[in-house]
């Protein structure tokens, strides 16, 4: 059991980036990722419980193919509740408290900088599905553009374009002072 657990945490470092990344540019809605990545790996997890433990090449493929039927899936069961019981109206999803993945950027010193940088990400989250995503995918994941444009399915220039056009409006925005001018959220 104890070298089962070591694999999986290895297999679970070496490919969490790589499938958080696809589902980010596959979801419907980017706030659903977290559920849909803790199902993916459980279900891997289960499996290696089962099977053994698995090279990771064919650990990669499964969570591929796992994450793919999971989104289809998990947006099939909503669906589904949301005909059976209807939690709120779209009138009152203005109240409900969506978190964002959590961002804990090293460069952030103290706690104006991560009040500051929260509503900078709440901001973002707010703008439109793919200039989301393409700030989570290059900001938080480290992708560059052309990554980002690969996975988004839209031109490298699409991107470039939206990023720096939320960069000017956050600047205009919330910028206090010079300090924030350079720095990069």
């Amino acid at each position: 059991m104890n070298e089962l657990n070591e694999k999986f945490s290895e297999l679970y470092n070496e490919t969490y980036s790589s499938i958080l990344n696809y589902v980010i540019s596959k979801i419907k809605n980017i706030h659903d990722t977290n559920d849909v990545l803790q199902t993916v790996y459980i279900s891997l997890y289960r499996l290696m419980n089962n099977r053994g433990v698995l090279p990771t090449e064919q650990a990669l493929k499964i969570l591929y193919t796992s994450a793919r039927h999971e989104i289809g899936r998990y947006y099939g069961f909503v669906k589904y509740q949301k005909r059976l019981v209807p939690t709120f109206s779209e009138d009152e999803t203005d109240g409900v408290n969506i978190e964002l993945l959590s961002y804990n950027l090293s460069n952030v010193d103290d706690e104006f900088d991560q009040e500051l940088l929260d509503i900078i990400w709440d901001f973002i989250s707010k703008k439109d599905e793919l200039t989301y995503r393409a700030f989570l995918l290059h900001y938080v994941q480290g992708l560059t553009f052309k990554e980002c444009a690969n996975l988004l399915k839209c031109s490298n220039s699409t991107i470039v374009h939206r990023v720096y056009r939320t960069i000017e409006e956050v600047k205009k925005i919330y910028k206090e002072d010079n300090k924030y001018e350079r720095k990069e959220f």
